[in-house]
């Protein structure tokens, strides 16, 4: 797994390794942690964590590169409507 899914009980909150941890899941990349960060974040008996893969969705986002205006497709002008 690349990623933990890290909350606390319902209407807490916590701070661990730098962070708030709320009741709302958090997902964070394993490799965003130093390794005595992550050891902490496990140990800690407040908060939920749980070893995850990112959904797939959120991959794609992350390796789409940013659209290209210029590749724009366009869309002629009906005949007859405009200009001529």
């Amino acid at each position: 797994m690349t990623h933990l899914r890290i909350r606390t009980a319902a209407g807490q909150s916590h701070r661990r390794a730098g962070r708030r941890w709320t009741d709302e899941p958090q997902i964070v990349a394993i490799a965003d942690l130093s390794p005595a960060e992550a050891e902490a974040l496990r140990a800690d008996k407040r908060l939920f964590v749980e070893a995850v893969e990112p959904a797939p969705e959120a991959k794609a986002r992350k390796s789409k590169a940013p659209a290209d205006p210029a590749s724009a497709s366009t869309t002629p002008p009906e005949e007859g409507k405009g200009g001529d």
